[in-house]
């Protein structure tokens, strides 16, 4: 699958999109981005600063004019709002169905804070997930219903797994937040997590092996993230095997710093801890 995104200036939005898509999309698909009106200009400082929250670098990115031969490249063209279609479809021979308004409409930051950016980067997530994988995930609070498919879950990934009991216990926990990845009924992962303070500390992340390497992990982690975010945290916090190469990667790809070492921490076999946290900064515009 080959996709363009399209926003107005190709600066804020459709290269933020573009960034997103490839995180999301499956392995051999491509991407580009451009804009209706264009001057050259590299990404906008808030729009680096968003991405870069999320481990992902705008640094290099230039806007460029959308072109004939890219839109005869792809396949779909994802644009923000029903205005840039009426565009595309008016100064191209597109198919209007080719022509994908993303979500309900992305706002545009241009100009504003920060915070719009934010809020605009979290909004094309979610868009471009439905986009790219309309059989897509989604992550929701844990309920009693999600208990038996995640203590299985547990005893699939763990040598130490929570019981039943153990976690319907933190249903009744104010301090616990525990989040399920799930398609309609269907457990796919799950995240649990323990906030006191400013702090998050996981507690648990785990994925069902038929569908791991399919973002569940990074969606929970992003939903985590943008929680202590909005609600004022200083820090998530965690712990991971030190041979765990691929969650390492994962964390550090997200912005997660590795803060020291616990010795001995896992038994089963007995490993040391990596201790890995991920710092915000207070909201600023």
């Amino acid at each position: 699958m080959r996709r363009l995104v399209v926003c107005t200036g190709n600066t804020c939005r459709s290269p933020m999109a573009k960034a997103l898509v490839e995180r999301y999309q499956a392995e051999g698909d491509e991407v580009q981005s451009a804009g209706l009106s264009v001057t050259g200009a590299a990404a906008s400082v808030h729009a680096v600063t968003a991405m870069r929250e999320i481990g992902i670098d705008l640094g290099f990115h230039k806007s460029q004019l959308i072109t004939p031969e890219m839109v005869a490249w792809a396949d779909e063209i994802g644009v923000m709002t029903p205005s840039h279609k009426v565009a595309v479809t008016s100064l191209f021979d597109v198919d209007p169905d080719k022509v994908i308004v993303l979500g309900k409409g992305i706002p545009d930051p241009f100009g504003l804070s920060l915070t719009d950016y934010r809020h605009t980067r979290d909004i094309l997530r979610k868009a471009v997930i439905e986009w790219v994988n309309p059989t897509a995930f989604r992550v929701v609070p844990m309920s009693a219903e999600h208990i038996p498919a995640l203590a299985a879950l547990e005893r699939e990934c763990f040598a130490d797994p929570w019981s039943e009991n153990g976690l319907a216990e933190e249903l009744d926990n104010p301090c616990a937040r525990f989040t399920v990845a799930q398609r309609y009924d269907e457990v796919w992962g799950y995240l649990g997590a323990h906030i006191v303070a400013d702090e998050m500390s996981i507690t648990n992340i785990a994925v069902k092996t038929e569908f791991r390497r399919r973002n569940v992990a990074r969606a929970l982690l992003h939903d985590a993230q943008m929680f202590a975010r909005e609600n004022g945290l200083s820090r998530i916090t965690l712990e991971v095997r030190v041979s765990n190469e691929a969650a390492v990667s994962l964390y550090e790809s997200m912005g997660f710093v590795k803060d020291g070492i616990r010795p001995r921490f896992y038994e089963h076999p007995t490993e040391d801890a990596a201790i890995y946290s991920l710092y915000f900064e207070k909201e600023s515009d």
